[in-house]
């Protein structure tokens, strides 16, 4: 957090009944909010760096993404429905660093029931946050708040400035092992003996059943990190213990309408966008900079969000009209429809109106297919987090201009313009207001209706909206990324092809593994590899594609050419599909 956000809400205090619960100590609410925003950001980013230094290798560069990969761990940004709640308490090896510092472990809890909800609506992403200890922070001076331990992650960039070495202070190497192995029974860290260059400390863990396990830590004084464990002794248990099981949320989350669904897949589609972009700016990174350093720019905090992500909605009711007819000339063949209503004629039991809120390809009920625009300019606002709604003043919150500066740093003299008169943007949790998340106006007459697929950009200034097509199926809640400009993107070729019964499920599912790829264009019908190819060219909004556009084919590939469009702009593009690798194409811009 930056002090200029940290000032908006330096002075006000957590009130005790509130937080009575979760917070064993005396705080302002400022350190508790700057302890949470370090500790989601910083697993966020360990996630992050996991994916970009190893799943891409993986993968492949360029390559399409199983589903699953691009559902991380720890990772949430403003448009969850909610935030974790945190819990603080004193350490228990608190006073090892002197007066100057207190020493707070905090953890994400099972038994808050909202934390239960939030990761079930997250697809259980947030199970890592449960059980036990997240992070260890040092507090100085009651304000200056610092992560020096994280759970997945280990010591932080902060954690050689506030533990120093010296070997002329053997104890200062059992203080750097306390803090180092917090949550295993630290205060059984002492030391053993002292040699020339190397420090030799015992670990005595004594566990409740009354085993006993002894080792050694070979502790070079040049590099403490690079210490050798050695194990001396294992004594068995000596009693019975009863087992306490961790509350584990097992209640599926189901979608309440479209504004959850859209709710849900704006998150998933801010986290692709900043994975992306984290991707492309630590791999150019030079090799003498850590990217933890960059951390506070690299990746936004957990309770900021996207305003300006839109939910391409049109109307398509009247078949009979010539306007409506050529719009479903524009649309995928194998396609169908879910429709949203007007609110009170719906009510009235008049509807003369109703909007697509979502499409379906040929296959499967349960997978829908959603069409977001977002605006390219990144500009944030911040929501209020509920833990701190009766401590945290939001006022004038609507007063907003925050720019992603880092990433696209053109903006940065708007920034510094705006942030002379507005604060951070708070809107309320319980829902997002409309103003906010918004899509198409409403519409009450046929030319509105069919004004909808004419890409209404609210608050966009032109030419300067992205297109993303996103699937959302929504049993399993996985999100697929078929389409959009500086995404990854997910292998989607098995939701355009039969399926099989899950019984169980009593469901149609994709095949995904090993998907037999020739039922896209068997027996000389390739109306569904058209449908998958335009949809997988839908960020240049794409047209209607058939036989008219196939310039070769043969045995290994078939070569398109079509028209799209990119930021108000005609452009032409040639398309190579090869049938043993579609998931991946072959676009080349001509002009």
């Amino acid at each position: 957090m930056t002090k200029r956000a940290l000032t908006l809400i330096m002075g006000l205090f957590l009130s005790l009944n509130v937080l009575a619960q979760k917070v064993d100590a005396d705080l302002p609410a400022e350190v508790v909010y700057e302890m949470k925003r370090q500790l989601l950001k910083n697993t966020a980013f360990h996630s992050f760096v996991y994916f970009s230094n190893y799943s891409v290798e993986r993968n492949g560069k360029g390559n399409a993404f199983d589903h699953e990969a691009l559902q991380l761990e720890m990772v949430g940004f403003g448009f969850l429905p909610g935030t974790l709640f945190l819990r603080v308490k004193k350490s228990a090896i608190d006073g090892i660093l002197g007066e100057k510092y207190t020493l707070y472990e905090v953890d994400f809890s099972r038994q808050d029931q909202g934390n239960n909800a939030i990761d079930a609506w997250a697809n259980d992403r947030f199970r890592g946050a449960f059980p036990g200890s997240s992070g260890l922070f040092a507090v100085k001076n009651n304000n200056e708040v610092i992560l020096l331990n994280v759970k997945g992650g280990g010591v932080t960039t902060n954690f050689s400035k506030v533990v120093k070495t010296d070997i002329a202070d053997p104890k200062s190497f059992e203080v750097f092992f306390k803090i180092l192995r917090y949550r295993i029974f630290p205060n059984g860290i002492s030391i053993e003996k002292v040699l020339k260059d190397t420090v030799v400390l015992k670990h005595v863990y004594e566990w409740g059943n009354g085993a006993r396990w002894e080792y050694q830590y070979f502790v070079p004084a040049s590099n403490p990190m690079n210490y050798r464990k050695v194990e001396l002794a294992k004594s068995p248990a000596t009693k019975k213990v009863p087992y306490v099981p961790h509350p584990r949320n097992t209640e599926k989350a189901t979608f309440s309408g479209t504004e959850d669904k859209k709710r849900y897949l704006f998150e998933a589609l801010m986290e692709n966008l900043y994975l992306y972009k984290f991707h492309q700016k630590v791999s150019a990174l030079p090799d003498s900079v850590d990217p933890e350093t960059l951390l506070d720019s690299l990746i936004p905090d957990y309770d900021v969000y996207l305003p300006r992500m839109y939910h391409l909605r049109y109307g398509c009711c009247w078949v009979s009209e010539p306007r409506v007819a050529d719009l479903q000339a524009r649309l995928p063949e194998m396609m169908s429809f879910s429709y949203d209503y007007e609110r009170e004629p719906y009510l009235n039991g008049t509807i003369d109106y109703k909007f697509v809120s979502a499409e379906h390809r040929f296959y499967y009920r349960d997978i829908e297919y959603y069409k977001i625009y977002v605006d390219s300019l990144l500009l944030w606002h911040k929501r209020e987090d509920p833990q701190f709604a009766d401590s945290i003043s939001w006022d004038d919150f609507n007063n907003d201009n925050i720019y992603d500066t880092y990433y696209q740093p053109q903006w940065k003299a708007i920034t510094e313009r705006a942030l002379r008169y507005s604060y951070p943007l708070v809107v309320s949790p319980e829902p997002l207001p409309a103003r906010y998340l918004s899509q198409c106006a409403w519409a009450n007459s046929l030319g509105a209706a069919n004004n909808h697929y004419d890409y209404p950009y609210h608050y966009i200034k032109q030419p300067r909206a992205n297109h993303y097509l996103l699937a959302l199926d929504t049993e399993t809640r996985d999100v697929y990324f078929i389409s959009g400009k500086d995404i990854f993107l997910t292998k989607t070729v098995p939701l355009y092809l039969p399926y099989v019964e899950d019984k169980e499920a009593r469901r149609r599912v994709p095949v995904h593994r090993d998907p037999d790829y020739s039922y896209l264009y068997k027996k000389g019908d390739w109306r569904m590899l058209f449908t998958y190819i335009q949809d997988r060219l839908y960020r240049y909004l794409v047209e209607r594609l058939d036989r008219s556009n196939v310039i070769y084919e043969d045995e290994e590939k078939v070569v398109l050419r079509c028209k799209g469009e990119e930021y108000k702009k005609e452009i032409e593009l040639e398309v190579t599909l090869y049938f043993d690798d579609p998931e991946n194409l072959e676009v080349k811009r001509l002009n």
